[in-house]
């Protein structure tokens, strides 16, 4: 169940990158392949005490016009964003996906 009991919603339980990768855009790329896929209502929480995440998050849902509130949830404060994302437009086949059509029909 979502934290603040709205349904449906999806709800990232854990998003992680290795040290080594971060600041070079992998969790803004992870995203933008995941949240277009599952449009709809989203929460994500992070504990305060990752500072990192925060940063990274604040960040990454700013575009989203995320609801940004801190709970309480297991004996910690978390910092919930709320948002949603749009139903993906449909893309345009890749030229290879047109290509095999073509030899295909």
């Amino acid at each position: 169940m979502p934290l603040t009991g709205r349904k449906p919603c999806f709800f990232m339980a854990e998003f992680f990158i290795l040290k080594a990768y971060r600041g070079r855009g992998t969790g803004r790329a992870a995203l933008a392949t995941i949240l277009p896929n599952h449009p709809g209502n989203w929460h994500i929480a992070t504990p305060l005490a990752n500072t990192a995440a925060i940063a990274f998050w604040q960040k990454a849902v700013a575009p989203l016009n995320a609801a940004t509130t801190d709970i309480q949830f297991e004996g910690d404060i978390w910092r919930l964003n709320a948002f949603a994302t749009p139903a993906a437009s449909p893309r345009s086949p890749r030229p290879s996906e047109e290509r095999y059509a073509r030899s295909a029909g």
